[in-house]
This record gives structure tokens, sequence and C-alpha cells, in this order.
């Protein structure tokens, strides 16, 4: 099992809360955009971030192998995996990942190396592979009720 940091936004969460999804690399190729997207596997552990708000929604289990969605209301063409909620904030919440890195002066993170500059590490990406070390300090955030905040 792998562990991903998955950027998206909250209006594609909204629109499609039990998926997850990246452009194809051009019309009617099955074949992501973004080749690390494609290594993700069923049975993975996925972080979904949402970009723009900096919070995190939540961690889910990818329940399907990769698929093509060729005609969506909302995304177009796209390959997708299916999703289902496996650890979530307290009820309507999320996680102020922004305030979680800078206000965390103890934890030392794989992927975020320079924490004041975190956000460099995920712009311009649809997904990033995590180290268990890493998706654990995440998971202790969606508990932590100081980096909260109301949806």
């Amino acid at each position: 099992m792998n562990y991903w940091f998955v950027v998206h936004d909250l209006k594609a969460y909204e629109q499609h809360s039990d998926l997850i999804g990246c452009k194809v690399k051009q019309s009617g190729v099955q074949e992501p955009r973004f080749r690390q997207f494609g290594e993700i596997r069923k049975g993975d552990k996925v972080v979904y971030y949402a970009t723009g708000n900096h919070v995190i929604v939540g961690i889910f289990h990818v329940v399907s192998d990769m698929v093509y969605l060729s005609e969506d209301s909302y995304w177009k063409e796209m390959m997708v995996y299916r999703i289902k909620p496996t650890e979530m904030p307290a009820k309507n919440c999320y996680v102020d990942f922004r305030k979680a890195m800078l206000s965390d002066r103890v934890a030392r993170f794989d992927l975020f190396r320079n924490k004041e500059r975190w956000y460099d590490y995920i712009q311009g990406k649809t997904c990033r592979k995590l180290t268990e070390h890493d998706y654990r300090l995440i998971e202790g955030y969606l508990r932590n009720p100081e980096v909260l905040i109301k949806k």
C-alpha cells in the first residue's frame, strides 16, 4: 500500500466526493496527463487536499482501478479512481493545512522539507507520493482541534 497527497479543489470534491481524477494527455487517449497519477493503485490511501482553500478534506481509501471517464457533466474527459472516506476530521470541519504546517514546530516532513514554503512541493501537481511518516503526521492533524476550521 502507498500513500498519496492528492491535490484537487473543493469544487471537485462537491462535484464528485467519491472520485479523484486527472485530465487525459490528449482527447481520446486513455492515459493520465501526469504519469505519477497512474501509479496510484487500488488499496492505496489518499490524503485529499483542496488547493485554494489550503485544507485537508480527509483521508480516503482507493477502492477501484483507474478508469476512463469520457462524458461527465462536470469533469468531461478524465482518468479517475473511486475513493471512500476512511478518516475524516470532526463533522463540518476541514484541516487548515497552512496552519497545521506552520504551527507544528516539531514535526519534520519528508515531502515538505521547507515548511514555510510547503506549497512549492505541490504546485502544478495532481498528486505526490507520501512516506508513511508524512501520512501519519497528517493523519494526526485530523484529530487536532487546534487546526480544524468550519466548512
